[in-house]
């Protein structure tokens, strides 16, 4: 459809399509080269010497023909005043290892896996394996210990059921119906006040221990992998 509309509008101006090169694959070939210096110009202006968290989450999409459906996997990092699309990788399948070699590839293209000190990641078995799970394998790839930041709604989630086994009972059913009220009615809540457990005197003893515990172990973690990458460099 380009080339039609290319070669109409330099017909429109006077010009002679015989004389111009206007074919379908210099107009497929140039914007793959605009592609290519754009991400190379990317990579190169990327910078900023500053701990790095990976994420990614594997999405089932339709390829570019249309057809079929293939395993897409962005890899994306964050760190102090960064935020950067890495690559979004085509995959066969969606196993640890897998996913683990893309997130690799995409960390070594950028040049980036000495500074990843942390992942984030949603709580299925693909990437919590605790032999083959992504996180596992990235770790091995990578050679160090990562802080795992598991993606705060599926542990919400998994608290709520387990809240929800304790005080009322077990389900297996794919929706349960007091959620479902409550999810329907969250639109009428007024959103901006609220409170936690913590703000209770009976569960702040309890929980002001376990985020020390988190806060300092994080911290540990952090200046471990900060030493190391000052090492590398």
């Amino acid at each position: 459809m380009a080339t039609f509309v290319i070669a109409e509008t330099c017909r429109s101006i006077g010009l002679s399509i015989g004389h111009l090169n206007v074919n379908r694959s210099s107009i497929k070939r140039k914007p793959e080269e605009y592609r290519a210096q754009f991400a190379a110009a990317l990579k190169e202006e990327f910078s900023g010497d500053v701990p790095l968290i990976v994420h990614w989450d594997g999405k089932l999409m339709a390829d570019l023909s249309g057809k079929v459906h293939v395993d897409r996997l962005p890899v994306i990092v964050t760190g102090f005043g960064i935020s950067q699309l890495l690559k979004v990788s085509k995959m066969s399948g969606g196993t640890g290892e897998e996913q683990s070699s893309a997130v690799m590839r995409a960390l070594e293209e950028w040049n980036v896996e000495h500074r990843v000190v942390g992942m984030c990641f949603d709580t299925t078995s693909s990437n919590t394996g605790c032999h083959v799970g992504t996180c596992t394998k990235l770790e091995q790839k990578l050679g160090k210990d990562l802080l795992h930041f598991a993606c705060r709604h599926h542990i919400m989630e998994l608290l709520a059921g387990a809240a929800f086994g304790v005080c009322l009972a077990s389900t297996f059913g794919p929706e349960v119906l007091l959620f479902k009220r409550f999810q329907q009615q969250w639109s009428l809540i007024d959103q901006k006040i609220y409170s936690t457990s913590a703000d209770t005197s009976e569960m702040s003893h309890i929980l002001d221990p376990v985020r020390q515990d988190i806060m300092c172990s994080s911290s540990r973690s952090l200046n471990k992998n900060r030493f190391e990458m000052i090492i590398a460099n």
